[in-house]
């Protein structure tokens, strides 16, 4: 099958109306009363200007499904998924007002809020749904990341009209937290093929005038302006005219302490950093390993990760989608990396992950010349062949994506990142088949890292989601008590 039979069975097979009409949803449940998401003082607020400082690159044509820390930031700011999730877990309503189902989960059915908008005033439809994850999912299956896009069999909206969206999944779900994706978030192309894609979230960019910040205002007078310095120092940045910045970095959190001109707070932890290989044993004495890893190698704010998943539960038994669907298959592309045992991949630009890489090659690189348990058991976890050394290797993040979800036989560094409430569906998101629980494949998991906001004092109303994301319609400037 050539790689456009495959396009065009992918868009029919997303564009199919299931057969048969969609069942008939049951009455709506309450939500429970919502959560206080608020990060920091807990002041009453009037709409202005913040000054937001980024230390990474943000890049456009990634939304509005983020690449790093900056841009989910950003991304949530301008973009909505259908339902979102608040700092309790709890599913709350996004671009939908409602959803049910009344197949046990296999048939979802969502109504879209009356005053859905984009940033042009036109009203969101369920067509424009359909059409922005048609988009989303080309591109992703151009990079052969499948996740979530097999669990979504058909999108339907013919026989329930405009503002209904009737999504028919390829196996059951309890709740549709599934639909916090943020590469399920709604768009429409932009006008230029440089400019932003429109989106429908409470903050739209102002492209007209240019300006050397990236400028997003909301319609009740507040105006966030993000300035983006890739690489610089976070203690830099606080001598500029800066009112919040997000980072991991330890030394600008220790700097701040010392500061009496800012404040810092901790978000949750949403990150776990884990080894996934193809070898059979795993090391041994690692609670002391992942102590070192945590306080000593990395940078960021770090603590030991014990389980890969953000709550412990164990995965056993958990069903994903199956993938044996041409619709799904995608082929590697021919000039791809040669992955080798003895080497340990990580993504570039990652530099927690790189510095966890460096730290288990050197260890494992004294290998059997050494008396430490620890170091032999990482060179036979590694595997490099008679005679080299183990190496690091940097690659990009969707090739590594890419290669983990083939189940590669390499050893890699994979951030999990907190993204949706199911835990064993995080580890699905990052993990192909191959490192499922039974099948083979190691999981083993060192360390979980944080943001912490860094803000002049006043600057309240900032809430923060499930997966540690702040959002900022709410925020604003307050008296100081």
């Amino acid at each position: 099958m050539t790689n456009r039979t495959i396009w065009i069975a992918s868009l029919l097979g997303l564009l199919a109306t299931a057969c048969g009409k969609p069942p008939a949803p049951p009455p709506l449940q309450p939500l429970p009363p919502p959560a206080d998401c608020r990060v920091g003082p807990k002041l009453d607020v009037r709409r202005g200007t913040i000054q937001v400082s980024l230390a990474e690159t943000v890049d456009p044509a990634h939304a509005p499904d983020p690449a790093n820390d900056a841009e989910w930031l950003i991304f949530r700011q301008l973009y909505e998924t259908l339902v979102t999730a608040d700092c309790e877990g709890t599913i709350r309503p996004g671009l939908a007002a409602a959803w049910a189902s009344a197949d046990g989960g296999r048939t979802w059915i969502f109504t879209l809020r009356e005053n859905a908008r984009f940033w042009d005033g036109a009203p969101v439809t369920a067509r424009d749904v359909r059409h922005a994850w048609l988009t989303s999912r080309r591109r992703a299956q151009a990079e052969g990341r499948l996740y979530p896009w097999t669990w979504i069999r058909a999108v339907d909206e013919s026989d329930a009209g405009e503002q209904t969206v009737t999504v028919y999944l390829s196996a059951p779900l309890a709740d549709p937290g599934l639909f916090t994706h943020p590469v399920l978030a709604v768009f429409r192309a932009g006008e230029a093929p440089s400019s932003w894609p429109v989106g429908t979230g409470p903050y739209r960019v102002r492209e007209d005038p240019p300006s050397e910040a990236l400028v997003c205002e909301n319609s009740i007078g507040g105006t966030l302006h993000f300035w983006v310095e890739p690489d610089a120092d976070p203690r830099d940045l606080l001598a500029t005219p800066t009112d919040l910045i997000l980072t991991r970095d330890r030394l600008a959190l220790d700097f701040v302490r010392e500061h009496p001109n800012f404040g810092s707070t901790p978000l949750p932890w949403d990150r776990i950093y884990v080894i996934a290989t193809g070898g059979t044993s795993a090391p041994r004495d690692l609670d002391a390993f992942r102590e070192e890893l945590a306080n000593l190698v990395l940078a960021s704010d770090a603590r030991p990760a014990a389980t890969p998943t953000f709550d412990g539960a164990p995965c056993d038994g958990y069903a994903r989608p199956s993938t044996d669907a041409p619709v799904l298959r995608v082929a590697p592309p021919d000039d791809r990396l040669p992955f080798v045992r003895g080497r340990l991949y990580y993504a570039e630009g990652d530099e927690d992950a790189g510095r966890l890489a460096g730290r288990i090659v050197a260890l494992a690189g004294f290998g059997a010349d050494s008396s430490s348990t620890l170091s032999a058991s990482l060179a036979a976890l590694l595997d490099a062949p008679a005679g080299e050394e183990p190496l690091a290797q940097a690659i990009d993040p969707r090739e590594l994506h890419a290669a983990v979800k083939r189940g590669e036989d390499a050893a890699f560094i994979v951030c999990l990142h907190r993204l949706l409430v199911d835990p064993c569906q995080v580890r699905e998101a990052y993990l192909g088949p191959a490192y499922d629980p039974g099948a083979g494949g190691l999981v083993i998991s060192l360390v979980a890292t944080r943001s912490h906001l860094i803000n002049r004092p006043g600057l309240s109303g900032v809430n923060v989601d499930w997966d540690g994301v702040p959002r900022f319609d709410g925020a604003g400037w307050g008296a100081l008590p």
